[in-house]
């Protein structure tokens, strides 16, 4: 049990660390609401607990906006040792229409990938060369060792799994388009 602090909140991964500790962050939907200026919204933020904590850690003062230099960056992935992967908006690619909702903003495809070289580190992300922009929005999973993400389409039309175990030689594999309203499974 983890009692949860107020000052982040929207929170949709998790991930733990070499040494155990456990990071929590906060998503696409909710960095894209701050970014519009939506009543409530979170800052994009992270909380760390503590291995074999149960509380907290109010020491903990990373801001993954800082490390990306984006005002809108969200998730976290768990890279090779102890890195870790975001997800940062380029205004470069899209720019922010004010009048745009934030699942607009989440669909566009101009959130990059980012890795971050150690965890518990102000040491500043670097974008993920080679890995071309997607919606906001993580899913990601490992098998035997080998790191995949989904990088999801613009309006989520669709998905291509990468294997980022290597992030110097990503590759590319799966890619499935989707109909509205329908599931597909992988065996």
């Amino acid at each position: 049990t983890v009692d949860f602090t107020e000052t982040c909140g929207a929170i949709s991964n998790a991930i733990v660390a070499e040494n155990g500790d456990v990071y929590f962050a906060s998503n696409n939907l909710s960095a894209a609401s701050k970014a519009l200026g939506i009543d409530g919204a979170f800052e994009p933020c992270w909380i760390r607990v503590l291995a074999g904590e149960n509380t907290v850690d109010d020491s903990f003062e990373i801001s993954p906006n800082d490390l990306t230099g984006s005002s809108l960056t969200a998730g976290l992935i768990k890279g090779p040792g102890n890195t870790a992967y975001v997800q940062a908006y380029d205004e470069s690619l899209a720019p922010i229409n004010p009048s745009s909702t934030p699942r607009e903003v989440q669909e566009t495809a101009a959130w990059k990938f980012w890795k971050i070289p150690d965890l518990g580190s102000t040491t500043p992300a670097t974008p993920l060369e080679g890995f071309p922009a997607g919606g906001g929005g993580l899913l990601t999973f490992s098998v035997d060792g080998r790191i995949y993400v989904s990088n999801l389409k613009q309006n989520f039309a669709g998905s291509t799994l990468v294997n980022i175990t290597d992030e110097n030689n990503i590759r590319q594999g799966l890619d499935v388009n989707f109909l509205p309203g329908s599931v597909f499974r992988v065996r």
